[in-house]
């Protein structure tokens, strides 16, 4: 079956928040704004022949921590979350949906290792059962 080309309902206002994230960051460390600006044309896919974007939620959210703006887990989570988010995203590109499975065991490390507690440890089990029971097939 052939894949959709047209951007979702959801996609579409996830654009229009793309384009209005500067105004809607201007409260935010310019950092934070740049990591959420990345996150976002992650998830839309905003350029499906650009994998470099995948590396580069993981470069400003290295910069965030430097900074000390988010915890470590935070960083990790929200991470892992946008890329199974964009993975089981059946309107998005196979190629784009492959490259963020292929890249979400990095948060998922970062999780394990800051998982000290018992609500850590569940909100990890339930990213894993995610992906392991949630992931977009081959054949989609």
């Amino acid at each position: 079956m052939a894949e959709s080309n047209s951007p979702s309902p959801a996609s579409r206002s996830a654009a229009v928040t793309l384009r209005e994230c500067g105004g809607h960051c201007a409260a935010d460390a310019a950092l934070l704004c740049k990591w959420k600006r990345a996150r976002m044309q992650v998830r839309l896919c905003t350029d499906p022949d650009e994998p470099r974007l995948v590396e580069q939620v993981f470069d400003v959210g290295r910069g965030v921590l430097a900074q000390g703006q988010m915890s470590p887990w935070e960083v990790a989570r929200q991470s892992a979350q946008l890329l199974l988010d964009t993975a089981a995203d059946p309107v998005l590109p196979l190629h784009w949906r492959s490259l963020c499975l292929d890249h979400l065991h990095i948060p998922l490390q970062e999780l394990a290792r800051c998982a000290d507690d018992a609500a850590r440890l569940q909100q990890l089990a339930e990213l894993r059962w995610r992906l392991a029971t949630c992931a977009p097939s081959v054949q989609d």
